[in-house]
């Protein structure tokens, strides 16, 4: 199941049904420190080089185990 990332509700739900939850993430999106997203308004917050998008997907999925 693919939800909000860090939502307790989301990973109840998930849970309940017996499903693993993965949260949600952008490749085209940057992120604070925290893993939330980093605002819209803060300049460089929207990765628009193809090839970062790529490199930060690729990230994404290392994360999850490539799963």
């Amino acid at each position: 199941m693919v939800g909000l990332a860090n939502s307790v509700p989301m990973a109840e739900a998930a849970a309940t049904v017996g499903l693993p939850l993965r949260g949600e993430a952008f490749a085209d999106r940057t992120y604070n420190p925290d893993g939330t997203l980093q605002s819209r308004h803060i300049p460089g917050s929207l990765i628009v080089d193809l090839a970062q998008v790529a490199a930060q997907a690729v990230a994404i999925m290392k994360g999850y185990g490539g799963r």
